[in-house]
Parts: C-alpha cells; sequence; structure tokens
C-alpha cells in the first residue's frame, strides 16, 4: 500500500485556481454548498455532545497506545518505531491532505468551526 501511495504526485496547480473552477461547475458549486451545510450541522450539534466526543477521542488514543505496547513490549520502543514510520509517510501524507482536503473537507471544516460558534453563541 505504501508503494501505491508513493506513486500518487501532486499537480502544480494554484489554491485560487482550483477554487475558480470549481466556483465555475455548477455540480461543483452545489456540492461545496451541501458539504458546508453538513459541517454546519455538525458544528451545532457537536457542541452539545462536545464532552462525550472527547471522552470517546481520549478512550481510543488509550486503547490504540495499550494495544500497540501490548505487541512491541516497551511502551517507548513501540512510541519510537510509530514514531519513525509517520516521519517517513510525513511528506507524502502532506501533499495528500493539501491536495483532497482542500475541496473535500474545506467546506466542512468551515461549517463545522462556524456550527460551533453559532452552538456556543446559543448555549
Amino acid at each position: 500500500m505504501i508503494e501505491f501511495l508513493s506513486t500518487i504526485t501532486v499537480t502544480n496547480a494554484s489554491t485560487t485556481q482550483m477554487f475558480f473552477n470549481a466556483l465555475h461547475n455548477p455540480y461543483e458549486l452545489v456540492t461545496l454548498l451541501i458539504e458546508f451545510f453538513l459541517g454546519l450541522g455538525l458544528g451545532y450539534v457537536s457542541i452539545k455532545i462536545l464532552k462525550y466526543i472527547i471522552a470517546f477521542i481520549v478512550i481510543v488514543i488509550i486503547g490504540v497506545i495499550l494495544n500497540a505496547w501490548s505487541f512491541g513490549g516497551s511502551l517507548s520502543k513501540t512510541i519510537s518505531t510509530l514514531q519513525s514510520q509517520a516521519i517517513s509517510l510525513e511528506p507524502l501524507l502532506r501533499n495528500l491532505m493539501f491536495t483532497l482536503g482542500l475541496l473535500t473537507m474545506g467546506p466542512i471544516l468551515l461549517g463545522f468551526i462556524i456550527g460551533i460558534l453559532i452552538g456556543l453563541a446559543r448555549h
């Protein structure tokens, strides 16, 4: 799988050019608006259950660390192994996150943040 991911290349298209093309395509525009409103709803609802979301994330992280520790023997050895693997994948993940995140997660994240602000204001 790493070999497949390493073959992915990033184009040299600028960010403004990507947004310009997306805004002139009606399908892309409708998709961006729907994603924004989905993020808005998610952010508004999430502020009401924030403590449960934080508890869930903490429990998952503790479970992953304990699971990795049980296979690796030593916690410091396990963390250093995970860190070295993450560092080797960092350039690929950075390019992939930038390329995919710009038009897929960008509108949802923006709506999510605005939804959280609305939820906090109404709470």
